[in-house]
């Protein structure tokens, strides 16, 4: 019975240290909803031939330099070549989770989110994630707020 009882209680403190490491339990990414803000704080250039970003460590990064077993973020969008993204408001349209298999038995875990601005019809979306074995999960709200640096506001987590 004593065993038992010791077991019940380190699987309760291991639980509660998963969840305090990890930024909470309720405090995933994927909690962001339709109607939520994202703000771009300042000028997002995109390079010729090209239409996304990449962000990681709140810097414009290729896509082939990013370790991308860390927190990163895709901002997309419709027309490719040269060009500025000014700051602006974006509004989450849609929110669509991703698990593709990228290489074997390891999954880019994103979270997608469909945006549109007023002033700027050209904007499709911003994704984040990290890629990560069949155990992994989702970005917490301080790891894309680390990817995302101060090029972005965030909608606060509910």
């Amino acid at each position: 019975m004593t065993r038992h009882l010791v077991i019940i209680a380190l699987t309760a403190l291991l639980a509660s240290y998963a969840s305090s490491t990890n930024g909470g339990s309720g405090n995933y990414i994927y909690k962001i909803t339709k109607g939520d803000k994202f703000v771009l704080k300042q000028d997002l250039a995109i390079a010729a031939r090209k239409a996304h970003v990449i962000l990681q460590n709140g810097k414009v990064m290729n896509f082939a330099n990013i370790d991308k077993y860390a927190p990163f973020c895709r901002f997309e969008v419709n027309t490719k070549g040269e060009q500025t993204i000014k700051p602006a408001t974006f509004t989450v349209t849609k929110v669509a989770q991703h698990e593709p298999e990228v290489l074997p038995r390891v999954y880019n875990y994103a979270v997608e989110f469909r945006l549109t601005a007023n002033n700027n019809p050209n904007i499709r979306s911003l994704a984040c994630g990290s890629w990560g074995s069949n155990t992994e999960t989702y970005l917490t709200f301080p790891q894309m707020q680390q990817a995302l640096g101060d090029y972005f506001e965030t909608p606060e987590p509910k």
